[in-house]
């Protein structure tokens, strides 16, 4: 029962471990179809033309600049699309009337905890799982079982980042976009 399963692919035998592995195995994100590049560079262009007539003009670009790295980075894009974007983003953030605090947003914006590795919940249950069953290291890979501490350690920090990126989300709206 703790023997590793086999799968083969493409003739070659892959082990499947979840014990050991902290990224656990595939990511769901890796299977959905990217985001159109010209989309999302039309919502950005749109989000950095809003207007938005509740809040000073200075502030108003700042929380436009924010709101475009925010939809940058939530876009399903390749590396290369994204730093375009980015560089379009930074050349208007030096034109802004406060570059300073308009580069502090973005950079705070982009600054995504949830990109921040992080095991996902089932390895947490795969180590824990193993942990009752006494063992020490992973009977797959013979990577150490993670102890309880690091589990409440990797909790916390999950739910953390949960709440920073609900914080995030709710503190300034993406302008510009419905």
């Amino acid at each position: 029962m703790n023997t590793p399963t086999k799968e083969v692919r493409a003739g070659i035998r892959v082990r499947n471990c979840r014990g050991g592995n902290a990224q656990g195995g595939r990511s769901e994100a890796s299977r959905l179809p990217r985001e159109d590049p010209r989309t999302v560079a039309e919502a950005v262009a749109s989000i950095l033309d809003a207007s938005l007539p509740e809040l000073p003009a200075p502030l108003a670009e700042v929380a436009r600049l924010q709101s475009a790295a925010r939809r940058i980075r939530e876009a399903d894009l390749s590396a290369e699309e994204q730093d375009r974007l980015l560089q379009h983003l930074g050349r208007r953030i030096k034109q802004a009337a406060v570059p300073e605090l308009a580069l502090r947003a973005v950079l705070r914006e982009l600054d995504d905890p949830e990109a921040r590795p992080l095991p996902p919940p089932r390895w947490e249950q795969d180590q824990r799982r193993l942990r009752r069953e006494s063992y020490e290291t992973c009977p797959c890979c013979q990577s150490p079982i993670a102890t309880e501490e690091e589990l409440k350690a990797y909790e916390r920090r999950r739910t953390q980042a949960r709440d920073e990126a609900e914080i995030r989300k709710n503190a300034l709206p993406l302008v510009g976009v419905q």
